[in-house]
């Protein structure tokens, strides 16, 4: 029978690979840190909150304008740059439609390490553009 309702979104609409993880000094033990994020929708955002136990990575977020939640489909320019130098997105090449995208974070775990000890948690939520919703945490710790 005929509702005229809208059908309901399949549970896996937004999928990931290497979410939710946890890894300890992923650097120095030569880990490959990456999330592989599938919207069959095509994605509209990812949104990045980065928080960490250590105030030196604290401030160090802060000075590259992370110390808040951002947008890498749609980042504002004061963080675009420092996400296009630390090689997380690339110039002219638009994320928003895609239907995978690789979230690969292992150039950053060097400094990472470098600044921080403790535990650092990048949350990620991903929004497909019909505005499902997934997330998930990948959990950095950082043994001196």
């Amino acid at each position: 029978e005929e509702d005229g309702g809208e059908t309901p979104e399949p549970t896996d609409a937004i999928t990931f690979i290497g979410l939710p993880a946890e890894y300890t000094n992923p650097a120095t033990n030569g880990d490959e840190v990456k999330v592989t994020m599938n919207a069959t929708n095509g994605i509209k955002n990812i949104f990045v909150n980065i928080s960490s136990e250590n105030a030196g990575f604290n401030e160090m977020l802060s000075g590259l304008n992370f110390d808040k939640e951002f947008d890498l489909v749609n980042p504002s320019a004061e963080v675009k740059g420092n996400l296009i130098g630390l090689g997380l997105i690339q110039e002219g090449v638009s994320i928003e439609g895609k239907t995978t995208y690789i979230f690969d974070v292992t150039g950053f775990m060097e400094p990472l390490e470098k600044t921080s000890s403790g535990l650092n948690t990048f949350s990620i939520r991903v929004v497909d553009l019909k505005d499902n919703e997934a997330s998930g945490d990948l959990r950095i710790t950082v043994v001196k």
